[in-house]
């Protein structure tokens, strides 16, 4: 197409999960592609073209996980390019020489945290994550509902117990995996562990949503992760 020139469209229905990314590794690598990127449908590119010139036309990028700046971080954060710990799914760039090196997805974490632990197992493995600030692109369902309330700003992302339940446990378990990586701690407390207040206010079956909230932290915690 004009909008992705060079480029085949797999359409995987969570295939990169479902097999932990083995079997769409070994048709990429199979058919000779170079990269993969991964698209949620409710993504819009603003600048597609400069991701592109920045990335794989970019003859001096270094191998590693490559992301743009999405809604879920600062436009005035994320200037260039900088180097992070994890990017998300969407916009996610990768060199099959990086998939090869470290393995497909790990189909523990389902659809939330698999890319936070891809890229922090590429970490481990001295592969960086990199992040282009410049890059913009638009998720219009994952973009959070602002509420106010007696002065204080909050945000609503209205998701479904059983989503509930499966983000809180792989961020536990995320925790437990990689205890050097701070900032994933930080990204718990802060959002995660912050919102459970703005559902109790404002959201409704809020008591069910508390419950898996709390379940999912519970299996979490009891999951045993391997050395």
């Amino acid at each position: 197409s004009t909008l992705f020139p060079y480029t085949t469209l797999f359409r995987s229905d969570g295939k990169i999960v479902k097999t932990g990314g083995q079997e769409l590794a070994k048709e990429i690598e199979e058919n000779g592609y170079d990269y993969l990127m991964a698209m949620d449908q409710d993504s819009l590119w603003d600048n597609y073209n400069m991701y592109l010139k920045s990335t794989i036309f970019n003859n001096n990028i270094p191998l590693g996980i490559w992301g743009p700046n999405t809604c879920r971080q600062s436009i005035n954060k994320y200037k260039g390019i900088c180097m992070v710990d994890t990017v998300i799914t969407s916009g996610m760039l990768i060199k099959t020489e990086v998939i090869n090196q470290i393995g497909g997805w790990n189909e523990l974490f389902s659809i939330d945290c698999v890319d936070y632990d891809f890229c922090l197992k590429a970490k481990r493995a001295r592969i960086n994550t990199y992040l282009l600030g410049d890059c913009y692109l638009n998720q219009r369902y994952g973009t959070p509902e602002k509420v106010k309330f007696f002065g204080h700003d909050g945000q609503l992302r209205k998701d479904s117990p059983d989503r509930l339940y499966s983000i809180y446990r792989s961020f536990i378990i995320l925790i437990k995996m990689y205890p050097e990586v701070k900032s994933i701690r930080k990204d718990f407390w802060d959002n995660w562990m912050g919102l459970i207040k703005w559902i109790l206010i404002f959201e409704d079956n809020r008591f069910r949503k508390l419950c898996s909230i709390l379940s999912g932290i519970a299996s979490g915690l009891f999951y045993r992760t391997s050395k």
